[in-house]
């Protein structure tokens, strides 16, 4: 898994909830865990996730520009701006 990918929840015992979402991988990795924000919500809704609840989803490229897209909305309606610049970038 590395920064970009988009990956299927699963198996989450704490958000189970979050189950069967896909999600795009924000950073790199920290104490086994991978920091991801869920796609498809109005909010950002922030997880750090294990590479053992996490699926590579094969996705086209367009979806992950799309992704990328709609983090930096979401994060500049939360005026994060900085970050905002950042997922734009990275899209």
């Amino acid at each position: 898994m590395q920064r970009g990918d988009i990956v299927r929840l699963c198996g989450l015992t704490q958000v189970p909830e979050l189950n069967g979402q896909h999600a795009i991988v924000v950073g790199g990795e920290c104490n086994g865990r991978w920091p991801a924000c869920v796609l498809g919500s109005i909010d950002i809704a922030g997880i750090n996730v294990r590479t053992a609840n996490a699926t590579l989803a094969d996705v086209p490229g367009f979806m992950r520009v799309n992704a990328w897209a709609d983090l930096s909305t979401a994060y500049a309606k939360e005026k994060m701006y900085g970050k905002s610049l950042h997922a734009l970038e990275d899209g």
